[in-house]
């Protein structure tokens, strides 16, 4: 009888044994999972913050782009209008060269 309850106790203590390492199993799942959520949450925030400088990073070459083609518009009427100045220059001097050389003949 004595050595059927030593098994009986044996029996009980393995058993014990497997729960105390299920017990740790499950522990160390828990905290593995609160890792995870944790690393998950870093890398969200990562994300987030990627993203907010690549918004910003576009809004700065619009405005870019916007500067670069308004410039170069003002340009443009510029050279446009240094172009008029030019052909009006070029007729007065055809006309002052006409002007002199009847002055001249005259």
């Amino acid at each position: 009888m004595e050595d059927i309850l030593k098994q009986i106790l044996e029996k009980v203590s393995k058993i014990e044994n497997g729960l105390d390492t299920v017990k740790d199993d499950v522990n160390s799942l828990k905290q593995g999972q609160q890792e995870s959520k944790e690393f998950l949450s870093a890398l969200k925030e990562g994300q987030e913050l990627a993203n907010a400088k690549l918004t910003a990073l576009e809004e700065t070459m619009n405005k870019g782009f916007d500067n670069v083609h308004f410039r170069l518009d003002r340009l443009e009427r510029r050279v446009k209008m240094i172009d008029i100045d030019l052909d009006e220059m070029y007729e007065q001097a055809k006309q002052n060269r006409k002007d002199i050389d009847r002055l001249l003949r005259n």
